[in-house]
């Protein structure tokens, strides 16, 4: 193993960017489930609709 000495300045970039990386991660996550649900309805509505045509058809 490779002993690397980092000053105080390196190690809290480190740090920040650890931070940064879990916050954009949760961003992400949370942005999926919203886009997941929207899709869900979307495509509720467009079956929905189908349906309806269908039955009228018939």
């Amino acid at each position: 193993m490779m002993n690397i000495k980092l000053g105080m300045g390196a190690m809290g970039a480190i740090g920040t960017l650890g931070i940064l990386g879990s916050l954009i991660g949760l961003v992400k996550e949370v942005l999926i489930i919203i886009l997941l649900f929207k899709g869900i309805k979307v495509a509720d509505i467009y079956i929905n609709k189908n349906n309806n045509s269908i039955n009228k058809d018939q």
